[in-house]
This record gives C-alpha cells, structure tokens and sequence, in this order.
C-alpha cells in the first residue's frame, strides 16, 4: 500500500454541484498535504471544498508556556484568538495532496502569521499483542519522511517500573504508557525543506489489538509569533477570570 497518495484533487461545478476531480502526480508529499507553511485560513479555505471543514477541532491550542486550560466563554474565546492569545484549530477530513493512512488533518492558524502546524491523526490499525502491523505502518511512515526530511531520531524507551515488557505486552505497554515510541526530525536535519521546523511521529494503542499513529508538523512561521506578548495577555486574563468565580 503507498503511504503517500498520488492523487491531487481538483474541483468542478456540474449542474450547481461541486465536483471532485482527481489527477494524478507523483507520490510525495507538496508543501505538506498540499498546505503551506504561513498561507492563510482563507487560502486553506479555497484549497478544499466547504463539506471536508468540521469547525474548530476541540479545545483551543495554548502554545508557549500558555498551557493552562480555561473556563472560557464563547465572547472572552474569540477575544483570545483575536489577541493572538491562543490559536484555532480547524479540523479537516481531506487535504489537497492526501495520505491514504490519516484520517483527519487539524489545522492550527494564526490571524497574522498563518498556518503554523498540523496534527494528522491515523485510521484505526488492526495489529497483534506484539505491535507488529502497527509497527510496519509506523516504518513505513517514517522512511517516506525519511527520504525527504532527512536523518531522524528514534525513541524506543519502556518504564523501568513496567511489568510489561514480553514482546507480546508491547501493546499493552504502549496502551498504559509505559512504552513511548515515536521519530523526530530537527529544523538542523530538515534544512528547511517546505518550511519545516519539527516533525514526530507518534504509535499509541487504543486496545491491546489496535492502535494509530499520529504525524505532527510544526512551520517556521511559529518563530514569528511573540511568546512573551503572548504569555503576558494570558496572564492578564488568567486574573481577570480568577477574579470573576
């Protein structure tokens, strides 16, 4: 099975309808899925038709050393997002150029600087206790990010206190977190390759017979963003709703 789709979509209107077209190019990943570092929410927008947008993806972002979750209203939300406090996150169900191995792709946009990352989250993946479907997917994965991200690092490491370490617990280790598993790329390896400073991917169980694998990338347009603004209007309200339970 290829990891990366060769299909690039493209849209037509028939009869008032809006009508995907698939052409083909080579397998590879364009600018990511097709989306580009710092290219606005209105751009995203135009790239893919109204019914793949699902609306904010669950709680918003805090990034920085904002990570505290808060009670927020709909009104002090949108008051956040337009002080660039927090940054919405926009899930959607396609992409431009789409991996036949994720399922949904959650967008992260900043109003002045763009797009600034993207969490891609795998269908399910049926496995043994042993981990090994999951495993090879999650190979397979990194060798495509591999050839052209560059050199990576592996993190294979279990608890010291963990009862489950047969090779047939390796599941059941991940499931309880005991285990991580995940690769990491450097902005030093990546070389600045379509404006990507991180990527990692992730293997977590969701049952001792499957689980999924996450991809997550982080843009250099993240550098333009001022953390110590940032973290000052949190802290400001952080008071302001302290002050008001």
């Amino acid at each position: 099975m290829k990891l990366w789709s060769s299909k690039r979509a493209g849209w037509i209107v028939v009869g008032g309808l809006s009508i995907g077209v698939w052409t083909y190019t080579t397998p590879a990943i364009a600018g990511v899925f097709g989306f580009e570092s710092g290219m606005t929410l209105i751009q995203a927008k135009q790239q893919l038709p109204g019914r793949f947008w699902q609306g904010y993806a669950g709680q918003p972002i805090f990034l920085g050393a904002s990570k505290q979750k808060l009670p927020l209203s709909t009104e002090m939300y949108h008051q956040l997002v337009k002080d660039e406090v927090v940054f919405p996150v926009y899930r959607v169900t396609m992409a431009p150029i789409p991996h036949t191995l994720f399922k949904h792709y959650d967008l992260q946009f900043s109003k002045d600087h763009g797009l600034l990352s993207i969490f891609a989250e795998s269908v399910p993946i049926q496995t043994a206790f042993d981990g090994g479907e999951l495993v090879e997917e999650f190979k397979a994965l990194v060798a495509q990010l591999e050839a052209k991200y560059g050199t990576f690092r592996k993190v294979d490491d279990i608890s010291p206190h963990s009862l489950n370490v047969q090779p047939y617990m390796w599941m059941r280790s991940i499931m309880l977190n005991d285990r991580q598993y995940f690769a990491e790329w450097k902005a030093k390896t990546i070389g600045g390759r379509d404006g990507v400073v991180t990527i990692r991917v992730d293997a977590y169980a969701t049952s001792e017979s499957s689980g999924y694998l996450t991809l997550t990338v982080v843009f250099s347009s993240i550098s333009k963003v001022n953390f110590k603004t940032q973290q000052l209007r949190y802290e400001e309200i952080l008071k302001k709703q302290k002050a008001a339970f």
